[in-house]
């Protein structure tokens, strides 16, 4: 009975030491509703958010519930700059992001970061009616592309759009959920559950022909239909292509079956700038053998943007707003 005492005893004491340990690396803000529609969520406020696993990063979630540092009141937000955990971006420091970078590079941009974890081009483009909304000083809108939308993703913004209906993520599984409450405040049990959810994500290309008619199309009529809702406002749309690292050291861009393109295609139609970051990405490593994105899992170059990443997209998002006449 004393051994089986002694043994829950150090099976206690080493959870709550490594739990400590936790608290310190692995911490992102905890997720809640966005009711005002014009993100798919939102993060709870919150200065300790330390993300240790891809390098190590300490995020400062606003008063808001986003990655911002309170440089100006959020309302006076006139550059909105909407994407995924790549927008976000947890897993480096709060000042080297490139919404941050954005605001030192153009002091007068008033450059608001609107990223959040899990979030796709799929569903924050048709947000834009909200965004304009609760945003009334914007004066640009900045949409991040980490993954191109499906043909189904394509007609459910469509839908969507024509309707005028904006749909509220229902997060009220996890918050009513006594058990996922209290994992959720575990640092240990969150980057356990991390370190499980990315090892079984393989990125693979999904779809295995070439995009046809249909998807060129269907590309056409949601920028046509978020441009009607933008009005005068400009749209940008920056799309980050992912590298191939070959055996011999050189790097490639992963090649889509013709999204990129068709994006590019119906924003020129649109009038809307488009970035694809690919080319200043492959230039980079060529002349400073530096990759824009980090390591996951062990695995180089698959993660998210790292600080290199950022700068080379505030600097070109500086240019692309000095061409829209949003800067000087």
């Amino acid at each position: 009975m004393s051994y089986l005492m002694k043994m829950a005893g150090a099976f206690i004491g080493a959870a709550l030491i490594a739990n400590g340990l936790c608290y310190f690396y692995y911490s992102p803000a905890v997720q809640t509703d966005n009711l005002d529609k014009y993100t798919e969520a939102k993060s709870e406020p919150s200065t300790h958010n330390p993300h240790g696993t891809e390098g190590y990063g300490m995020a400062v979630i606003d008063d808001n519930g986003f990655s911002n540092t309170n440089l100006f009141p959020y309302k006076e937000a006139e550059i909105l700059c909407v994407g995924s955990s790549q927008t976000e971006a947890q897993h480096i420091n709060w000042d080297e992001n490139y919404v941050y970078l954005l605001n030192q590079l153009v002091p007068d941009s008033k450059a608001y970061n609107l990223g959040v974890s899990g979030q796709r081009f799929a569903s924050s483009f048709y947000r834009i009616s909200a965004l304009k909304e609760n945003f009334p000083a914007c004066r640009a809108l900045i949409f991040e592309v980490n993954a191109m939308p499906t043909e189904k993703e394509l007609q459910m913004m469509k839908g969507y759009m024509e309707r005028g209906e904006i749909p509220v993520r229902d997060l009220s599984w996890k918050h009513g959920n006594l058990a996922l409450r209290v994992i959720g405040q575990i640092p240990l049990c969150r980057l356990l559950w991390s370190q499980y959810d990315h090892s079984r994500k393989v990125v693979v290309n999904g779809r295995s022909e070439k995009v046809g008619d249909s998807y060129r199309k269907l590309v056409g009529e949601v920028l046509a239909l978020g441009k009607e809702q933008a009005g005068s406002t400009p749209i940008i749309i920056f799309n980050l292509s992912r590298l191939k690292i070959e055996h011999d050291g050189s790097v490639t861009i992963s090649a889509d079956q013709g999204e990129g393109e068709a994006m590019r295609i119906a924003c020129q139609e649109q009038g809307i700038c488009f970035i694809d970051m690919g080319e200043t990405f492959l230039d980079n490593y060529a002349a400073e053998r530096v990759l824009p994105y980090g390591f996951a899992n062990s695995k180089v170059g698959v993660g998210h943007l790292n600080v290199y990443g950022h700068r080379m997209l505030a600097d070109t998002l500086q240019v692309a707003l000095m061409k829209e006449g949003l800067c000087r």
